[in-house]
């Protein structure tokens, strides 16, 4: 069973080698009883913009000759972004279907990666980016503060 003295233990020994906290928060975080955060106010205007960037790269790569990009994980990103935008998105099987602030945030990331230099969305797709940050920076610190009292 996790309890949140295992999750601090685990976040400290990652931290310790490097791995990002929000990983493991992530996944987690709902069964430790912390409220999953709302949409950020960004994301119906940025959702469909990151939709149209993906599909002009996905489409422009499969044609391609040589692809520049992972074509099949740019697929996969447009389907979990789908997914978060309806609703549906599950971290693992067993999870239920919602939104996840830190999974839109891995998602944005992707996004943010191949976005084409001068692309006109680019501020508000890094504007959604930082919302999300800040959302799962304020999850971690109530995770931590809620682990240090048991």
């Amino acid at each position: 069973m996790i309890t949140p003295t295992t999750v601090a233990a685990v976040l400290g020994i990652w931290t310790a080698v490097g791995i990002p906290a929000g990983i493991l928060v992530g996944r987690h975080l709902r069964h430790l009883g912390e409220p999953m955060h709302e949409r950020p106010a960004a994301w119906p205007e940025t959702y469909p913009e990151m939709r149209t960037i993906l599909d002009t790269v996905i489409t422009a790569n499969r044609s391609a000759r040589r692809p520049v990009v992972d074509v099949a994980g740019l697929v996969r990103v447009r389907r979990d972004l789908g997914q978060l935008d309806c609703g549906t998105y599950q971290a693992c099987t067993r999870s239920p279907g919602g939104w996840s602030s830190f999974a839109a945030f891995r998602l944005v990331r992707e996004v943010i990666a191949v976005i084409p230099l001068g692309h006109p969305d680019t501020a508000a797709i890094l504007r959604l980016a930082a919302d999300l940050a800040e959302q799962n920076n304020a999850a971690r610190v109530a995770l931590l503060a809620a682990t240090t009292k048991d």
